[in-house]
Parts: C-alpha cells; sequence; structure tokens
C-alpha cells in the first residue's frame, strides 16, 4: 500500500493510494481526518455549512451496516444537496440522525463528478472544497467521544469535528 499526499502552496491537499496485492482481496482505502474550519477544537461545527453533490444517503441499521441502495426522498437529503448548517441537520426529526446524534452515513455521489461538495465556516471564512472519483462519501460528525480526552485542557465534546471519507460503499461485500 503507497499513500501520498501532497500540500500545495494553494492550500490544496491531495491524497492518493496506490495498493497493489500477490492475491484477489478486499481494499477499500479512506482517510478519517477531522475537519473543524474555526481551527478552535473546542467549539463546535454547528455554524459550519455542509453541502455534498449526493444522489442519496445510505440508511444504517442500528448496528451501524449500511444499506445496498440510497434513499433520494429524505429531507435530510435535500437539505445537505442545497447546503445548510450542520446544527439544522442535527435537529432534524429524520429517525436517521437521531440514531446516531448527528451524521455517521454513507451518502452516493453521481457517477462522473468532479466537485463532491464543500464546508465553510461562517465565523472565520474558512472554506473547503472537496474532489473525489469514489463512488460514496461517509460523513462523520464526531457525535459520540471521549470526554477523557482533552483538547486545549478542555474535555473533548460532540460536534467538535467533521470527518470526510471518500470511499466505496462500507460492508459492500455483503
Amino acid at each position: 500500500i503507497w499513500i501520498s499526499y501532497y500540500l500545495e502552496e494553494t492550500g490544496a491537499y491531495e491524497i492518493s493510494y496506490k495498493v497493489t496485492t500477490d492475491q484477489d482481496t478486499l481494499v477499500n482505502p479512506t482517510n478519517h481526518s477531522y475537519f473543524n474550519l474555526s481551527g478552535d477544537f473546542t467549539q463546535t461545527i454547528d455554524r459550519h455549512v455542509f453541502q455534498l453533490n449526493t444522489e442519496g444517503i445510505y440508511p444504517i441499521a442500528p448496528d451501524g451496516v449500511p444499506a445496498k441502495t440510497p434513499d433520494a426522498n429524505r429531507d435530510v437529503v435535500k437539505h445537505i444537496y442545497n447546503g445548510a448548517l450542520l446544527k439544522d441537520i442535527f435537529a432534524e426529526e429524520d429517525e436517521q440522525i437521531q440514531l446516531v446524534s448527528g451524521l455517521d452515513h454513507p451518502f452516493a455521489l453521481p457517477t462522473g463528478h468532479d466537485n463532491a461538495g464543500f464546508l465553510y465556516d461562517q465565523n472565520s471564512g474558512r472554506f473547503l472544497l472537496f474532489k473525489t472519483e469514489a463512488p460514496c462519501f461517509v460523513v462523520y460528525t464526531a457525535n459520540f467521544v471521549d470526554e477523557s480526552v482533552l483538547v486545549a485542557g478542555k474535555p473533548m465534546i460532540q460536534h467538535n469535528g467533521i470527518a470526510l471519507e471518500a470511499q466505496a460503499l462500507p460492508d459492500a461485500i455483503h
């Protein structure tokens, strides 16, 4: 497995994966970096605007295993497609959001897409545009945190970051 990352002078960050095996095997590389565009992980991401060019959310079962087909008919999908404050997503009455107290879901991306979406913090003005060739984007909003972990000397708080994981659908083998 080769993983390369590049940070360009423009601020662009690129991660590339190359995997070679001597036998057929399952490979689904991803990256689980957390982003908080405020620059302060003691603050929540509630005021971040999140937009994803998605064709639907893969609903998850209580054990976290995603469905095999995306659901495009949920309000949360429409809100994310159009761009929404994360605090408004967290307040959705959708049982999928309530199940995990936020986002911990794969989203289907259209074939041949270029820009997958963006994240924008209104207070700092920081903007993150994400691009991928992957068919799926898993989004996790730090819903369950270990308060014994300290960030800047303070206990970690819920929703203090968002992980954006470009990959194949998790558990796709089944």
